[in-house]
């Protein structure tokens, strides 16, 4: 199966994480208040809120990183980082038994997305194997629980984990198909974007599209020669910049073809004729347009 690289997660997953970090404070604060009696001590609770300024600013580091930096392995950092993140709020609030244990299986989810199959099982196998160490480590002696009301004896430890790590897997096989569907549902996209870009790009006549507004979104090579700007130029500006006389899209588009005297980038005075087609959406209101000249 193909992999999803970098830069393949939507951008909205900032956004994404803060809502998760926001749903996280809110549980630990309901939590706290269980059957009107305290769930947490001070002590786990200041843990728990001092994971989720953690959270906060590694959600603003990655968001930095994106904005202003190429690097290419940003997904394999916000997985790192998520990964201690969860497994700190899974150690500081019960273990095995934590009510947070349900992040391990969204990290499962996000890692597939992210970096593929291959990220799914391997996103699994540290969520099993943290949870593992989270839960046996009190009772092997190599740490002790965050709080004594942790404790658990290895019987139900082994119980929380087994179950838990069979919940890991099954996410993990629908978090692969899913992500295969995903990369799939891209590779076609592409394909289908390259299809059109040679179309466009290959038309005899100079070809643009504008929004709604009036603001040029695509310009094909015959209009770069026509005109003698680039796409780069014109891509973004508003379309009477392009075209001073032009005048109005919905007169251009009533005359059906019109004649317009243009002066190109060297200054030559050129004879355009110009038809112009609405772009419609699914609801059939108006979307933009294209002008062929």
């Amino acid at each position: 199966m193909a992999h999803a690289r970098a830069g393949a997660i939507p951008a909205n997953a900032f956004a994404a994480r803060l809502l998760a970090l926001a749903a996280i404070l809110t549980l630990a604060v309901l939590a706290q208040l269980r059957g009107g009696e305290s769930l947490y001590s001070g002590r786990v609770l200041g843990a728990l809120y001092a994971l989720v300024l953690a959270g906060f600013l590694l959600a603003l580091a990655y968001g930095a990183l994106a904005a202003w930096s190429p690097f290419r392995q940003l997904h394999l950092v916000e997985l790192i980082g998520d990964a201690v993140v969860i497994s700190g709020f899974v150690y500081c609030s019960g273990g095995a038994r934590s009510i947070f244990g349900f992040l391990y299986p969204i990290w499962i989810v996000y890692a597939a997305l992210a970096l593929g199959s291959r990220g799914a099982m391997i996103a699994c196998s540290f969520a099993t194997v943290a949870l593992g160490a989270i839960a046996w480590g009190p009772i092997a002696g190599w740490f002790p629980p965050y709080s004594p009301d942790f404790a658990m004896g290895s019987r139900e430890a082994g119980t929380a984990v087994g179950t838990h790590a069979v919940a890991f897997v099954a996410v993990a096989l629908l978090a692969r198909r899913l992500a295969a569907e995903v990369q799939a549902g891209r590779d076609e996209l592409q394909h289908l974007g390259e299809l059109h870009r040679r179309i466009v790009d290959n038309v005899s006549s100079g070809l643009l599209t504008v929004t709604r507004l009036g603001w040029v979104s695509s310009f094909n090579q015959e209009a770069e020669s026509i005109t003698g700007f680039s796409a780069a130029e014109v891509v973004g500006r508003p379309l009477g910049e392009l075209f001073p006389t032009l005048g109005p899209l919905d007169v251009v588009e009533r005359q059906r073809r019109i004649q317009l005297e243009y002066r190109d980038r060297d200054g030559r005075t050129l004879h355009l004729g110009m038809s112009l087609s609405w772009l419609r959406n699914a609801a059939g209101s108006n979307d933009g347009a294209i002008l062929i000249f």
